[in-house]
């Protein structure tokens, strides 16, 4: 059999198979780099849940506001897990340099550039609507919609549960405790 239905069942069914180890692949990436870099469990599961949520998040408003997703627009979702990625690090990065800080003062010192990474990003991919392809349209809007969900998830679901997380670690350990007391002056004079 030849011809275009031929041809699109073809493309369809490899962007298919290619979408299905695409995401996973990303979001076991995501995870081995950010365990080797930090070491921390903990904190690697609370980004990654989140980092799903994401994108289930993101998969329900786009199917809301574009109706059935496509093969193609399902390619959002490893462009989106390295993108709202990158929101949770810097996150992660402020509060290891401030850990006596809690959530208003970390979100003061990196709210500002994620805010504006999320929109410059979102407006950047949300420009593919202007495409004729209906698929680059979805991916597009699809992208946009979860960048913005994604840095609000990460400033206001990832980050008030890593600060619980580390208190109650700090709890357990007297050595963190001591670090934390030094930390805190340091804060409070900032």
């Amino acid at each position: 059999m030849t011809g275009r239905p031929v041809f699109v069942a073809e493309i369809s069914s490899g962007m298919r198979s290619d979408m299905a180890t695409a995401v996973p692949g990303t979001l076991f990436l995501i995870g081995v780099l950010f365990y080797l870099l930090h070491r921390e469990w903990i904190s690697l599961a609370l980004l990654l849940t989140t980092l799903f949520g994401v994108m289930i998040w993101t998969a329900l408003a786009g199917s809301a506001v574009l109706g059935q997703l496509n093969v193609i627009s399902i390619g959002f979702a490893s462009i989106l897990l390295g993108l709202a990625e990158d929101f949770g690090i810097v996150l992660h990065q402020e509060l290891k340099s401030y850990p006596g800080a809690d959530a208003t003062i970390i979100r003061r010192l990196a709210g500002p550039g994620i805010f504006w990474s999320a929109v410059t990003t979102a407006s950047a991919f949300a420009l593919l609507n202007l495409s004729s392809l209906p698929g680059l349209k979805h991916l597009g809007t699809l992208v946009a919609l979860g960048i913005v969900i994604g840095a609000w998830a990460m400033c206001f679901l990832f980050l008030p549960l890593l600060i619980r997380f580390r208190r109650v670690q700090a709890v357990a350990s007297p050595k963190v405790e001591r670090h934390r007391s030094k930390r805190e002056g340091l804060i409070a004079v900032a």
